[in-house]
């Protein structure tokens, strides 16, 4: 193996410069793979229904000075997911993933 190639295996698992959302990111698969982002470069946006335990886990992020952002929805209500789209583009300007654990 050469030095490209190690190169190579080495950035293979990097998101950084990558912008995800995460629903259901407050706990089970949708905090695992949120924390998986976060700890693989991604900045992310987390969304769940519980706006205080939503705010307690990007205090928590924000402590470890991850790129993480949060917006208590529900995404079976329209008007919410609206606001998710709007504080995305505020926030993040954009999305490069989408990850739904509702």
């Amino acid at each position: 193996m050469n030095i490209h190639s190690t190169e190579l295996l080495r950035n293979r698992w990097t998101l950084v410069g990558k912008k995800a959302l995460i629903t259901g990111a407050t706990q089970g698969i949708g905090l695992a793979i949120a924390q998986e982002f976060l700890a693989l470069g991604a900045e992310v946006m987390i969304v769940a229904r519980n706006a205080e335990a939503v705010k307690q886990q990007l205090e928590l992020w924000n402590q470890l000075g991850l790129p993480a952002h949060e917006v208590a929805a529900d995404v079976t209500q329209s008007e919410d997911r609206q606001a998710i789209f709007d504080q995305v583009m505020q926030k993040m300007g954009g999305l490069d993933k989408v990850y739904p654990f509702v």
